[in-house]
C-alpha cells in the first residue's frame, strides 16, 4: 500500500493543505513548521479507523478542541476534513487507487462538543453501475452505490452522525454477504505505522502475553522483535530475519555489540540483550538511545507483515549524523521501486519528517518537502498555516532547509490560491 496524495483542512496548522507522497518521502523545517502535524494527521485518521474518534485524540497531541485550526481572533475552524489517495496490494484490488475523505465536526450543543463524523466518502474504480444496501456492525441500515465512469472513482460511501468511521465496522450487504473491498481497505489503513521513539518506551521489557505489536513510541520492542524471529525462522535460518537486522544493525552503528532475544518462561517476559565479544551481556536498559531507535526502525523494515506505509517522525533524534546518513540510505532502499517490473514487488513506502541538515546531502530534492509557516487571510480571518514545496537543487548545496525560506511569489501563490500544492 502505498499513500500518493493526503489532504487536510482545519486540523491542527493546516488549511487547504495537500501534498503528493512519493514511495520515499522526507518532510523537512524548522521545528513548529508543521511537517510532525503531517504525520499526526495520518495517525489521527488511521487511528480514528481502526478504533474511534477518542482514540484518535488520544493518539496526538493536544486534546479535541486543540485539533482544530484556530485563527487569530481565537476562533476555531468548524470542522476538520482529511483525504487519502492510496494504491493497494491486497485483496482481490490489487494495484487500486483509492480515496477516502472523512469530515469531522462537534455538537451544536454547548452541553455535547464530542467530535463525529459528518461523512466519510470511499472512492474507487469498478465495474457496472448499480446500488446495494448494506448494514454496519451497529445494526444501522445504510445505502451504498457504484458506478463506472471511466478514469473517475467508482464507489462512493457517505454517513453522518456517528463517532466511529465506517471502516470501523463489518458490513455486510442486504444478502448477507460482507464488503470484502471495505474489510481490505480498513485492514490496509489500520496497518499504517507512526513511530517517534522514546528510550525510555524501548527499554521496557515485553510481557508473553503482548501480540508482538510495537507501539508508536517504541514499548514492545522486544515482543516484536521476538514476533519478527519466530515467524521468519526456518531449520535453515534459525533466527530467521534477525539475521538481517543485524548485519544491518552493524552497518549503521560498526561498534554495536550483537544482540538476542531472550524469553524468560519464568517471568513470562521477553527482553532484549547485548553481548560484546568475550563479555557478559548487559540488558537494553544500559544501551544508547540511539541504538535501540536504529534497531526499532530496522526491524520495523523488516516486518514480513507490515505492508502499510511507516511514518518515523524525527529518526536523527539519537543518532550521530553519519549513522543518519547510512539510515536513510537504508530507508531509501527498502522502499518500492515505481519503475521496477517485477510482479512481486511489493508496495511498500516510507516518510519521515526531521530537521537534520544531513538529508539535503542524501536525498534527491525530488523527495524532499520543505515545510514552512506563512500568514493566510481567509474570508476576513488571518490565521498562521503550513506551506510546502519541493526542495531546490541548490539546498543540497547549502544543506540547510532554513537558509532557503518559500520565495515571495510562492508565499503569494499560495494565499491566493487558498492551498498549497506540489
Amino acid at each position: 500500500m502505498i499513500i500518493t496524495r493526503i489532504e487536510i483542512d482545519g486540523f491542527k496548522s493546516f488549511v487547504d493543505f495537500s501534498l503528493d507522497l512519493h514511495p520515499f518521502t522526507v518532510l523537512i523545517g524548522a521545528n513548529a513548521s508543521g511537517k510532525s502535524n503531517v504525520l499526526d494527521a495520518v495517525r489521527f485518521l488511521t487511528t480514528a479507523v481502526s478504533a474511534d474518534l477518542p482514540s484518535a485524540v488520544s493518539s496526538v497531541r493536544g486534546d479535541g478542541e486543540s485539533l482544530f485550526h484556530q485563527y487569530s481572533d481565537g476562533t476555531r475552524a468548524p470542522e476538520m476534513r482529511f483525504a487519502l489517495e492510496f494504491l493497494t496490494d491486497f485483496g482481490e484490488h490489487v494495484g487500486n487507487r483509492w480515496r477516502y475523505e472523512a469530515t469531522i465536526g462537534r455538537g451544536g450543543a454547548a452541553a455535547d462538543r464530542r467530535m463525529r463524523y459528518l461523512s466519510e466518502v470511499i472512492e474507487r474504480r469498478l465495474g457496472a453501475d448499480h446500488w446495494f444496501d448494506f448494514v454496519g456492525a451497529s445494526g444501522q441500515f445504510r445505502q451504498l452505490h457504484q458506478r463506472d465512469q471511466g478514469m473517475r472513482p467508482d464507489q462512493a460511501v457517505a454517513k453522518r452522525g456517528l463517532r466511529r468511521s465506517l471502516l470501523g465496522m463489518t458490513p455486510v450487504m442486504s444478502d448477507g454477504k460482507e464488503v470484502a473491498w471495505l474489510t481490505d481497505l480498513a485492514l490496509g489503513l489500520e496497518g499504517v505505522k507512526v513511530y517517534q521513539f522514546e528510550g525510555s518506551a524501548l527499554r521496557q521489557l515485553s510481557s508473553m502475553a503482548d501480540e508482538g505489536q510495537m507501539a508508536s513510541d517504541g514499548a514492545g520492542l522486544p515482543g516484536y522483535l521476538h514476533r519478527i524471529r519466530e515467524s521468519t525462522r526456518s531449520e535453515d535460518h534459525p533466527v530467521g530475519a534477525m539475521a538481517d537486522v543485524q548485519l544491518e544493525l552493524r552497518g549503521l552503528l560498526s561498534d554495536v555489540p550483537r544482540f538476542d532475544v531472550v524469553v524468560d518462561n519464568v517471568r513470562r517476559d521477553i527482553r532484549v540483550e547485548f553481548a560484546a565479544r568475550n563479555q557478559p551481556p548487559f540488558p537494553a536498559s544500559e544501551a544508547s538511545d540511539g541504538t535501540l531507535s536504529a534497531l526499532a526502525t530496522i526491524a520495523a523494515l523488516n516486518d514480513s507483515e507490515q505492508t502499510a506505509p511507516l511514518l518515523f517522525d524525527e529518526p536523527e533524534a539519537f543518532l550521530h549524523p553519519q549513522a543518519f546518513r547510512r539510515l536513510l540510505r537504508l530507508l531509501r532502499e527498502m522502499t518500492s521501486d515505481p519503475g521496477n517490473d517485477e510482479a512481486d514487488w511489493p508496495l511498500r513506502q516510507v516518510v519521515i519528517a526531521s530537521h537534520s541538515a544531513e538529508i539535503l546531502r542524501e536525498v534527491p530534492p525530488a523527495q524532499v518537502v520543505v515545510t514552512s509557516l506563512v500568514s493566510r487571510v481567509d474570508q476576513g480571518k488571518v490565521s498562521t498555516v503550513t506551506a510546502v514545496r519541493r526542495a531546490g537543487p541548490s539546498e543540497a548545496r547549502d544543506s540547510s532547509a532554513e537558509r532557503a525560506p518559500m520565495s515571495r511569489e510562492a508565499v503569494e501563490s499560495f494565499r491566493s490560491a487558498g492551498r498549497s500544492a506540489i
